[in-house]
């Protein structure tokens, strides 16, 4: 019963589930259709094909006419290593559950992996199964567009020491750190050219085929399979290598697979399907990149068993706009969608406001972005931008997929299949950009758009530091920020700094005695390594008498979007005075990142080196490096004080922070520094 629901559903849906709505939903991959019906009656079909077709025209478009690739006549991922080693994990056994789309996702995971040089992992394919979200028993059957939901949302994968392999366990064991986060999925036009290149430069391709028991042989102490007939998949493998030459039972020529029914089975686990084989190449994926897993990633999403149906205006182009609301102080850092299409070109713009029907006041956009094969899709915005808790935003996606005329994926009700929680009043959909039509409960059209967004928490800063000139005794003077010349601008635009931030004042805060430019190093080693290839954000802000370092508004802690998962430094620079780095990373405590240079003589790296005594028990950064070139040398004197003494301002040569250019700046900072320099990292 529970077939024909999925049938009857998919049906409905296609043709009347928008009622008088223009958008439209693609109508089913027969092949899928087709599993569906013969799985009533055959427990044996194990994995599905797509459920909607996706487009490859305008590969094969590009194709033509191109010259052929040239690829060895042979290649094997078990010896493709140096040495002849091997990159590919060892073979597993699914037993009795039929959760060959699990096995083959992870074949495929963990070969590429492997082959990025990442070592080996061994991954779970029990979480994989009874944690992927549908409405299916884990054994019973599934398919890659479930796994990459699985993997997108951020659910694994999970490492197979955490959730042993348990055929008969169909209990799903929430709450576990992934081992990474996969951040991405591709799915490959059935083509020669393209299976070789991808296995030789990224790894083993998860595919499916029609497993017929009697059409495995053994030829030349090889075993070959081939199926040359009409009806659906029913298993999935991982494809490993190829080779031309190999005699199968259908002609010349097989592709190399990995299974998972233990190194009894064929060739120690392994065995060739043949070129001539109807379905071998048809229903693929891979899952080329991973990130490693950082707890502090928020993921915006309302599709977590989503990416399919496909949607559209039957038009190539198509619009979609959801809307999210802010979980904290964050920033946005990257969106998530996904395409059906090969050539497809996203373009992604977020808005504060949708009122009226209009998309408002634009906050950040990402460079067009052409995706080749259809899949799942991470786009970086071209600046992160920063919401507060509570607020909403909307993302906009144009989908531009030629040949294509239903462009946008959506996650949908398809009883005892996937049963999801639709939103209401988030998302919306447009053939032009203009004029938007309503998603969600309730709507013509209830579906979510599969549109993500990734936010993490700000990154804030709790710094104190003295500048030697100012300091007086207890506190800095705070002469400088009272005088008609103190720039309302960030003073760091150019050389040797080049920071073109906009942090600005509309009034002075008081006690402010000077802007500071901050600088984040980040590195996985020790602060030797952690040289300007290092620098991950910058900012400007305002130091005040007490040594304390605020945003521009005079009151807040500096806040920066980033998401620090290694060592961070942090580094200190003045216009006139020599900068400074933290000799240790900063520690975390409360959110926040704090690192006190003011108390003792370690605390800047390179000891009195780094930072000069000022008192008992303060220390500042050095005074008199007018040209900020890192050193106190004569050219400060010569190019900075010699052309600015007597006279009063926000000068480089008043080192003293006090608007004149005396003497004083001169005999009492810069003399007595000359020779000092910077111990800050290149």
């Amino acid at each position: 019963m529970r077939y024909f629901t999925i049938v009857a559903c998919l049906i409905f849906l296609q043709t009347f589930s928008l009622g008088q709505s223009k958008l439209k939903i693609a109508p089913p991959n027969p092949d899928y259709l087709n599993f569906l019906e013969e799985r009533k009656s055959n427990p044996d079909m194990l994995v599905a094909p797509n459920p909607n077709k996706l487009g490859y025209s305008e590969y094969y478009k590009m194709k033509k006419g191109q010259s052929p690739e040239s690829y060895p006549v042979a290649f094997d991922l078990r010896t493709a290593g140096a040495g002849g080693t091997s990159f590919l994990t060892p073979v597993k056994h699914q037993l009795s559950c039929g959760a060959c789309w699990a096995f083959a996702t992870y074949g495929s995971i963990e070969g590429t992996w492997k082959m990025a040089g990442y070592g080996d992992y061994d991954l779970s394919e029990n979480n994989l199964k009874n944690c992927s979200g549908f409405d299916l028993n884990p054994c019973q059957w599934g398919h890659h567009f479930m796994s990459t939901a699985y993997l997108v949302r951020g659910s694994g994968p999970i490492a197979e020491a955490d959730d042993p392999y348990q055929p008969d366990n169909d209990t799903c064991q929430p709450g576990m750190n992934p081992e990474f986060y996969v951040p991405e999925s591709r799915y490959l036009p059935e083509d020669h050219d393209a299976f070789k290149e991808t296995i030789m430069n990224i790894g083993p391709v998860y595919n499916t085929f029609r497993s017929i028991p009697a059409n495995y042989t053994w030829i030349y102490d090889q075993m070959v399979h081939c199926y040359q007939g009409a009806s659906s998949t029913s298993h999935a493998i991982a494809i490993v290598g190829w080779n031309d030459t190999i005699t199968t039972t259908c002609g010349k020529g097989g592709w190399l697979v990995k299974d998972q029914y233990g190194t009894n089975w064929g060739d120690g686990g392994f065995y060739y399907i043949s070129y001539q084989d109807t379905l071998v190449l048809k229903y693929n994926a891979i899952w080329p990149y991973r990130e490693e897993f950082d707890p502090e990633m928020y993921i915006y999403q309302y599709d977590t068993i989503g990416g399919w149906p496909f949607v559209g205006y039957e038009d190539p182009v198509a619009y979609g706009l959801i809307r999210f609301d802010a979980v904290g102080d964050q920033f946005i850092s990257d969106v998530g969608t996904y395409t059906v299409g090969y050539g497809t070109t996203l373009e992604v713009k977020i808005f504060d406001d949708f009122s009226n029907g209009t998309v408002q006041n634009l906050l950040a956009s990402a460079p067009a972005k052409y995706c080749d094969y259809p899949g799942f899709w991470r786009i970086p915005l071209e600046q992160p931008i920063r919401v507060n808790e509570g607020e909403d935003f909307y993302i906009q996606i144009k989908y531009t997929s030629p040949g294509e005329d239903f462009p946008m994926a959506i996650e949908t009700l398809s009883e005892g299949y996937t049963i999801p929680s639709i939103e209401t009043d988030k998302c919306w959909a447009s053939e032009d950009g203009e004029t938007w039509e309503d998603c969600g409960t309730g709507t013509l059209n209830e579906f979510d758009l599969c549109i993500k967004a990734y936010g993490y928490d700000i990154t804030r800063l709790n710094v104190k530091v003295y500048l030697e000139g100012p300091f007086q005794g207890t506190a800095m003077s705070a002469f400088l920020s009272n005088h008609e010349d103190f720039p309302l601008h960030q003073p760091y635009l150019s050389a040797p700094w080049n920071y073109n931030g906009d942090e600005s004042l509309e009034e002075i805060p008081e006690d402010v005695v000077d802007w500071l430019l901050l600088e984040l190093r980040e590195t996985d080693g020790d602060i030797s390594q952690a040289g300007l290839g290092n620098v991950v954000a910058r900012k400007a802000v305002l130091l005040l008498q007490d040594g304390s370092v605020t945003d521009a508004d005079g009151m807040s802690l500096p806040a920066f979007n980033v998401s620090p998962k290694d060592n961070l430094y942090v580094v200190v620079y003045h216009r006139n005075h020599i900068p400074v780095i933290s000799s240790e990373p900063l520690q975390k405590s409360g959110g926040v990142y704090s690192w006190n240079f003011t108390d003792g003589p370690d605390k800047a790296y390179g000891g009195l080196f780094g930072q000069k005594q000022v008192g008992s028990n303060n220390y500042a950064m050095w005074g008199g490096d007018a040209t900020a070139s890192g050193t106190v040398d004569i050219t400060d004197l010569q190019n900075n004080w010699q052309t600015e003494a007597g006279k009063e301002g926000y000068l480089p040569a008043d080192f003293n922070l006090d608007t004149q250019i005396g003497n004083d700046d001169k005999n009492d900072i810069w003399k007595p520094n000359e020779g000092s320099s910077s111990q800050v990292p290149d």
